[in-house]
């Protein structure tokens, strides 16, 4: 017994002794392989828990700057989400690839059916029904493609902000008159805006002669047939410039006007303000997806025809939509669960309301200026606006800018200041001035109020009606004031007169000045010749009979209207109407 306990006591101390000396083994070549990341505080690897040796490794590289990973991105809200065919899908405004030829198609077969004739449009593909009666009225199909460029670009500026029924008279009449690009070059700002008289924003009408005349001067009368060249034209933007670029060299260039606009916006739900910046970079990203390999001025005008016929702004008629299968908000409409509190959508509530701040308010002194000649009918005076500004370079009567608050007295004093800066001056009691003559002042009435809103300004006009008599002379045409650079006359914003037919021939300098007539005793007219008083402005008088009513601005119209024509106001009508209710009260 004693033998085997020793032996037994023996063979535990040689297992201790060989497994002390194994663990010292692998702490050194732990150490040895340097591994940091897999090893314990006490030096001993945490990856060896057997009896296994790890295997080699390779030695450890120089280690590299990494730039910091971008975290995955995120997963889309359910909100941010839209059911279509039960699924869940991201609200992503594209157009996919076999999204784009479906509308194509259905776009392009309806266009060729339903398109309007218009003087300025031509289709190889029409298959509008009597077609060939409106041969005379479309673009015809063998005219020059520069030419053809030519009455797209004037097309195009005249259909913005102007709808297309009121253009066609304008477009033939201009076409009539100027119907080549060199032609235009050669007319001059008058005439333009005399034939221009009636469409407003008449800033159109300037880059339309400025761009004929870089086209001629610059371009050699070759119109350019890329977008790139066609927006460095005075005048054309990105919208223009898409248009003759397609429709008339039938280049892959998008558009967007506003019926495109609200085409895109109900196709793919896009809500908000579509005025903003972001809002236009996604929906030319749209039209540029859209744009038809093969034909893309007819498809470019198949979008803005739906908008303008189908896809109206409050009453769309989604029955007859050509792309009523691929339209996000028509969807929207019928998959709206029914029993839901919340109001049920419409497709009019794309594309969101535009945030667009009211116009600002403005009180305008309207003079309309008569001397009646012995030997010829009334004549009317008018002057050129500023060639900067508001309505630039248009004919308008005798306008200044009074206080909204003004009397009729702080009114008063204000025209008067600003005709003796025009030469004509108003003295109130018997005056003389040399050995001139005044005009006699035969009447000065209000007429009454009128309100024409521009799209930033509402303009409330005070008009009244000076009337004078006195010799007129026939030997000149009209007064050309051009002054040194002094201080300018009060700032004019109202209505503004387009030029007639015929001017007057009165001459200032042989009128005489400052006679003692007067009107019941109190006021004479002097017609002076120091027109230093009145830099860079053009007057002309006018014969009343000459005047055609169709070349005046609207807002000039309204008021020979209501001095000439006798056309009650609005303010007149009303208190007419209240007067005739209490009458049948009473």
């Amino acid at each position: 017994c004693n033998t085997l306990t020793v032996h037994f006591r023996n063979y535990l101390f040689f297992l201790v002794t060989v497994r002390q000396f194994r663990f010292v083994n692998m702490s050194t070549s732990a150490k040895k392989r340097s591994l940091p990341s897999t090893c314990r505080s006490d030096g001993i690897s945490a990856s060896c828990s057997n009896s296994k040796a790890p295997p080699k490794r390779a030695p450890p590289k120089k280690a590299l700057k990494t730039t910091p990973q971008t975290p995955p991105p995120e997963v889309p809200d359910l909100e941010d989400c839209h059911v279509m065919n039960g699924q869940y899908k991201s609200r992503e405004p594209k157009f996919t690839l076999e999204e784009a030829p479906l509308l194509h198609s259905a776009l392009l077969s309806w266009y060729d059916r339903e398109h309007r004739v218009l003087p300025w449009r031509r289709n190889s593909h029409s298959k509008v029904a009597a077609c060939s009666e409106h041969l005379k009225t479309w673009a015809p199909l063998e005219l020059p493609e520069q030419d053809f460029a030519y009455r797209v670009w004037v097309s195009e500026v005249m259909c913005q902000q102007t709808q297309v029924a009121t253009v066609v008279g304008f477009y033939d009449r201009w076409m009539q008159r100027w119907p080549t690009v060199a032609d235009l070059a050669s007319a001059e700002q008058e005439e333009v805006n005399e034939v221009w008289a009636g469409l407003g924003y008449y800033r159109r009408a300037k880059f339309l002669l400025l761009g004929a005349k870089h086209v001629m001067s610059s371009l050699g009368g070759i119109f350019p047939s890329d977008v790139p060249a066609l927006l460095k034209v005075p005048g054309v933007g990105a919208y223009t410039a898409g248009a003759v670029a397609s429709i008339a060299f039938n280049r892959l260039a998008p558009l967007v006007d506003g019926n495109v606009v609200r085409v895109l916006s109900r196709l793919r739900t896009l809500e908000g303000d579509p005025s903003t910046s972001q809002a236009a970079k996604t929906h030319w990203a749209l039209a540029e997806q859209l744009v038809h390999p093969c034909r893309p001025g007819d498809f470019n005008q198949a979008l803005m025809e739906l908008g303008a016929r189908v896809c109206t702004p409050r009453n769309p008629d989604c029955r007859v939509c050509p792309a009523k299968d691929d339209c996000w908000a028509l969807r929207r409409v019928t998959q709206h669960p029914v029993g839901v509190n919340t109001p049920p959508p419409t497709v009019t509530d794309y594309p969101g309301a535009k945030l667009k701040a009211p116009p600002r308010e403005e009180r305008v002194a309207v003079c309309v200026v008569e001397v009646q000649g012995p030997e010829s009918g009334p004549a009317v005076l008018l002057v050129r606006r500023p060639d900067k500004g508001l309505l630039a370079g248009l004919w308008e009567y005798p306008s200044v800018i009074v206080e909204n608050t003004s009397e009729r007295e702080a009114e008063e004093v204000a025209m008067n200041a600003y005709l003796a800066s025009l030469g004509l001056e108003i003295n109130h009691g018997s005056t003389k001035r040399g050995s001139k003559t005044a005009l006699k002042v035969l009447e000065r009435k209000v007429v009454g109020e009128t309100v024409h809103v521009f799209s930033h300004i509402r303009q409330t006009m005070k008009v009244e009606k000076l009337v004078l008599s006195g010799d007129v002379a026939s030997t000149c045409v009209e007064v050309n004031v051009k002054g040194a650079e002094e201080e300018q006359p009060p700032k004019r914003s109202p209505k503004k007169a387009s030029k007639a037919s015929r001017p007057l021939k009165i001459d200032s300098h042989d009128i005489e000045n400052d006679l003692d007539h007067s009107m019941n005793g109190s006021a004479s007219v002097g017609l002076t010749n120091d027109h230093s008083l009145s830099p860079g402005v053009d007057i002309k008088w006018l014969e009343v009979a000459s005047l055609d009513i169709k070349t005046l601005t609207s807002g000039v119209r309204k008021v020979h209207n209501m001095v000439f024509l006798c056309k009650e106001t609005k303010t007149e009508k009303s208190l007419r109407t209240l007067e005739n209710f209490f009458t049948k009260k009473m």
